[in-house]
């Protein structure tokens, strides 16, 4: 009866270390609840309590960062496989960080906490592998702070300035903020940022005053 769910599920590297067996007892019982999402729909928001993990059985899923002023910064994609939440789910307050939000249509296999537990204790291959994903997901993060860190400032700066020129549809760039505050966004010292700038003019490559710059 559960044959084509298997099948599915078995995609899943971590699901593929249940038992046939189980995965069919599992979703009988409630155990793993299978979730449907549209392309662009909203799945989790920031803050969001988070009482389950999910496995991408189909599709693919962003997880976005969106500060104070609506802008985004993408940290990384989900494909079919991969784990959404599993370092997440056991703390104490256990909230997603981010914005989560379907890219096509989805479909996610979902475990509630008690019920993964239960899987976890009863599963030592499954286990192995849940704690595998969670090592591999925090190693592509960390590969994704890295690399946003090693961006020269140069390049940050232009690339926020053109954001801002496509947004204000204009030539001279009126700053939204202070630089105190744009060089905390671009995770530098204010010093480095008005040092840099003054370089920039001076290669020609931008004129500035105190709240409005061109680039050239």
């Amino acid at each position: 009866m559960y044959d084509f769910l298997i099948d599915i599920f078995k995609t899943s590297t971590l699901l593929n270390k249940l038992p046939d067996k189980t995965i069919a007892e599992a979703f009988e019982d409630g155990t793993i609840l299978l979730n449907k999402y549209k392309k662009y729909e909203l799945i989790h928001i920031e803050g969001e309590i988070c009482n389950s993990i999910e496995i991408v059985l189909d599709g693919r899923i962003v997880i976005d960062n969106i500060d104070s002023e609506g802008e985004i910064f993408r940290v990384t994609e989900l494909i079919k496989g991969d784990l959404l939440a599993g370092n997440i789910v056991f703390l104490d307050n256990p909230k997603y960080p981010m914005t989560i939000t379907a890219t096509s249509d989805v479909t996610l296999a979902e475990i509630e906490k008690e019920k993964l537990l239960k899987l976890l204790n009863e599963n030592k291959s499954f286990l192995k592998e849940f704690l595998k994903l969670i090592a591999e997901n925090s190693k592509k993060l960390n590969q994704k702070v890295k690399e946003k860190s090693n961006i020269p400032l140069r390049q940050k700066i232009l690339e926020y300035l053109n954001y801002e020129k496509e947004k204000q549809r204009t030539e001279d760039i009126i700053l939204p903020y202070s630089k105190k505050f744009l060089a905390e966004k671009l995770g530098v010292q204010r010093t480095s940022l008005s040092r840099e700038l003054k370089k920039m003019e001076k290669d020609k490559i931008i004129t500035f005053n105190k709240r409005t710059i061109r680039i050239l």
